[in-house]
């Protein structure tokens, strides 16, 4: 089942937009293993197929990976799509780029679902990952440093961020998101116009890259 995730202009502009969150790309084998999608027809058609025939697991993929993509493919959890105004977001379509991409392990070593929209539209990626079920209920009226002490308990959070050099702030935000009001953290960094956004919306964690 497909669920949309609606962006209003108003948001779009709240958020400020940040700075690039593709993986990088090693020389050597990463522990994650990343699969790219054009559209989402196609990152449709890969969740149907499982994603993990002829797949080895690295011992952290298998944590979590396995039940995503099982969870996916046989609809116990919606796949997630954003939309802007009534309407799929325009991808960016750059060239030697993708536009979707599903990451096998990436922040709090979980597995995310990434969307690169068309720069027009200042939001440079919009990552999704699927709560665990005992985080779900309380994240909905948490605010967004709970969620990340939960997660990662030593990452930049409102009461940390001054011990590391490259932020400038981190706060606990609620904001106007989609017709209701959402629990966000926010991340600025120093001498950078990046700001990360971090909600959830019903039962995943949003996360939102974007330049101001």
């Amino acid at each position: 089942m497909k669920k949309i995730i609606s962006f209003c202009a108003a948001v779009v502009l709240l958020f400020g937009l940040s700075g690039n969150a593709a993986l990088p790309v090693s020389a050597t084998t990463p522990p994650y293993t990343i699969f790219h999608y054009d559209t989402v027809d196609g990152l449709i058609g890969g969740l149907a197929s499982g994603l993990r025939a002829g797949m080895h697991f690295t011992e952290e993929e298998a944590r979590h990976f396995p039940v995503f993509a099982e969870n996916l493919k046989d609809g116990t959890v919606p796949l997630y799509v954003p939309y802007h105004q009534g309407e799929e977001i325009p991808f960016s379509n750059r060239e030697g780029w993708y536009n979707i991409e599903i990451c096998s392990s990436y922040l709090y070593s979980r597995p995310w679902i990434s969307y690169y929209p068309d720069r027009q539209t200042n939001i440079i990626a919009i990552d999704i990952m699927y709560l665990d079920e005992e985080l779900k209920a309380e994240a909905q009226e948490k605010p967004g440093s709970w969620l990340r002490k939960q997660l990662a308990p030593n990452s930049p959070n409102v009461d940390n961020y001054r011990d590391f050099a490259s932020i400038s702030l981190v706060s606990d935000v609620r904001m106007p998101f989609a017709g209701r009001t959402v629990n966000a953290l926010t991340v600025h960094y120093r001498g950078d116009p990046k700001t990360d956004t971090f909600f959830v919306y019903d039962d995943v964690l949003v996360y939102i890259v974007s330049l101001g």
